[in-house]
C-alpha cells in the first residue's frame, strides 16, 4: 500500500478549528440577542397576527391527522405520534378571545416546548420569524381580549403584532388536563 500523506494535514487541528469558529458564532448571535433584540415567531390567529419567542418553537408541521382524545376541553383538538413522542395538538384562539376562521391548506401546527411543557399549536398562517428591539414592545391595548396571556404588543409595517406568553397560555385551565409533560 502506498502511504503518500502529507504530514502536515492534520484532521483533528482543522476539526478543533472549525468548531471553534461554529460556537464562536452562535454565542456571538445569542447574546447580540439577549442585549437588545427579540426574535419571533409570527403567525395568524383569527386574522390577526401574533407572535412568540421563537426559541420555544421546535418545528412547523401541515397538519397531520390528529386524534380525539375524550373527555378533554374543546380547545385540545387531540393527539399526533411525532416520531414516536404523544403530542397533544391545542387550539389557542378561543383562549385568546380571537375569531375562530376554518383552518385551510395554510394551517400549521407550530411544536412548542416550554419547560416540561410539549404541545402542538395549531395556527392560520406561519408569517415568517422577525427580530424586533426589545424597546418598541408596548403594553398590551386595552381593547384586546384575555390581556394575562399576552407580553405586549409592537407594530411591524404598520400593523399590530401580539406577543403571546406561552408559559401562561400552556398553563391556562383551558389546557392543563390536555397537555404532555415531558
Amino acid at each position: 500500500m502506498n502511504d503518500n500523506r502529507d504530514e502536515s494535514y492534520d484532521t483533528r487541528a482543522i476539526l478543533e478549528k472549525m468548531r471553534e469558529e461554529y460556537w464562536q458564532g452562535v454565542t456571538e448571535e445569542v447574546v447580540e440577542e439577549a442585549e437588545d433584540q427579540i426574535t419571533l415567531l409570527t403567525f395568524l390567529l383569527g386574522g390577526e397576527a401574533f407572535g412568540m419567542p421563537a426559541v420555544y418553537a421546535k418545528e412547523i408541521l401541515k397538519i397531520p391527522q390528529v386524534i380525539r382524545v375524550p373527555r378533554t376541553p374543546p380547545s385540545v383538538l387531540g393527539i399526533i405520534n411525532l416520531r414516536g413522542r404523544i403530542t397533544p395538538i391545542i387550539d389557542v384562539r378561543s383562549v385568546l378571545g380571537v375569531k375562530l376562521y376554518e383552518i385551510s391548506e395554510g394551517g400549521r401546527v407550530i411544536i412548542t416546548e416550554v419547560e416540561d411543557l410539549y404541545t402542538g399549536i395549531v395556527v392560520e398562517e406561519v408569517l415568517g420569524i422577525t427580530q424586533i428591539p426589545n424597546e418598541e414592545v408596548s403594553s398590551v391595548s386595552s381593547a384586546i381580549a384575555k390581556k394575562d396571556y399576552l407580553d405586549g404588543q409592537v407594530v411591524i409595517e404598520e400593523k399590530p403584532l401580539v406577543l403571546i406568553n406561552m408559559e401562561k397560555m400552556l398553563r391556562a385551565p383551558d389546557f392543563r388536563s390536555g397537555i404532555g409533560k415531558r
